[in-house]
């Protein structure tokens, strides 16, 4: 699998061939230049979500949703805040780690 950072500085120097009244020539390619730019967006996006998401992945750790006998807590149970759930911190890490796990 390529890496996203070789695509975009590939499809930024991708150019097409013109033609016109004075011949041939070549221009960027705006189709390519257009996926580079959504692609960089949504590098960034990644990076903002995964950083948003490891505080709580971090506070799950291995073994944050288990009680004192290892057995997994309900996911309706609180973590200690009223709107945070046992569930929201299983999603976080998940997210987090299938981020991760990408190239």
């Amino acid at each position: 699998m390529t890496d996203t950072r070789t695509l975009v500085e590939r499809l930024k120097k991708k150019r097409m061939r013109v033609h016109d009244l004075s011949g041939v020539g070549w221009e960027d390619d705006p189709d390519c230049i257009a996926a580079a730019t959504a692609i960089s967006a949504l590098e960034a996006e990644r990076d903002r979500l995964k950083e948003a998401l490891r505080p709580f992945a971090e506070y799950m750790g291995d073994r944050g949703d288990l009680d004192y006998h290892g057995n997994p807590l309900p996911d309706e149970q609180g973590v200690g805040w009223v709107y945070l759930t046992q569930a929201d911190f299983r999603r976080a890490r998940e997210a987090l780690n299938s981020i991760e796990a990408k190239p």
